[in-house]
């Protein structure tokens, strides 16, 4: 439970104005876990000046709606092979997934 009882936006703005953030990550709850849609959603609406990121369980099966909303993505254990961390990138995996970032890319 966060022990702080301030409210999202009030956290945002302090970070903002303490810290000068590059951008925002929002992680799952858990390694490999993807970062919940509304709270991507949530953040970018509190600050639209600062990038998001969706940084956690970003792979070929979720990364355009993550992208949909999301400034962009952080991806490690999506582009090994067996979508293990510890093992080396796997090209195809990183074909993949790059694959569907092109297509939402050329969206815009």
């Amino acid at each position: 439970v966060y022990l702080n009882e301030r409210t999202l936006q009030d956290r945002i703005q302090t970070i903002i104005r303490n810290s000068f953030p590059d951008a925002f990550c929002i992680a799952g709850l858990k390694p490999g876990e993807a970062a919940p849609l509304e709270g991507i959603n949530r953040v970018k609406e509190i600050t639209s000046l600062i990038p998001v990121l969706a940084s956690t369980g970003i792979k070929a099966s979720n990364v355009m709606s993550q992208l949909s909303i999301a400034d962009g993505a952080i991806i490690g254990s999506a582009f090994k092979k067996d979508g293990n961390l510890w093992n080396p990138v796997d090209p195809s995996r990183v074909k993949e997934i790059m694959a569907i970032v092109k297509k939402i890319r050329n969206k815009y």
